[in-house]
């Protein structure tokens, strides 16, 4: 098992690998877009290694992106592609999940400052649909998915951070 942290301040990522003893060894930075703030894991490409998904605070070329890096199954990783998530919305955190069930992994953002959750339906081949703008609740901190209502679907749920409560807002079957 190996480690993957977001180091916003460093701006990249830094990569332990598991020694299989509960150690781990020395990190090693990644570079993936401007102060990552989140990352996650999924097979982007279909290829049965993990690639990453980091989600990006910093604003490069005049907008909010996501990094994806392919793994090579050996704990390296290519260099990112970055995907325009817009400029309106802070990147807080993301969930990955087959919100339109092809057997691809998709990824949905949690982007504080404004009420969409934007979203990237997978391609199964490292490449994703044009982003999705769902309508969501107001400044969404986290994100997360399960089916909520047992209709089959992946529904999302974000917590926000309101001045004046905390909320929880849960959006069935957002992807249908």
């Amino acid at each position: 098992m190996d480690v993957i942290t977001a180091n916003s301040n460093g701006n990249n990522l830094s990569l332990r690998l598991g020694m299989g003893n509960g150690t781990f060894g020395t990190a090693s930075p990644l570079s993936a877009g401007s102060s990552p703030i989140f990352v996650t894991t999924a097979d982007w490409n279909a290829d049965g290694k993990p690639d990453l998904g980091v989600v990006n605070n910093g604003i490069t070329t005049g907008t909010y992106v996501v990094s994806i890096l392919m793994g090579d199954g050996a704990g390296g990783f290519g260099a990112s592609t970055n995907i325009d998530i817009g400029n309106t919305a802070v990147p807080r955190g993301a969930v990955v999940k087959d919100f339109n069930l092809d057997g691809k992994p998709d990824l949905a953002v949690a982007g504080y400052g404004n009420n969409t959750i934007p979203v990237l339906l997978g391609k199964g081949d490292g490449t994703f649909e044009p982003v999705i703008s769902l309508s969501g609740p107001a400044n969404p901190q986290s994100i997360d998915s399960a089916d909520f209502n047992g209709d089959g679907w992946p529904d999302l749920v974000a917590t926000t951070s309101l001045t004046t409560s905390q909320n929880v807002s849960v959006m069935l079957g957002s992807c249908k």
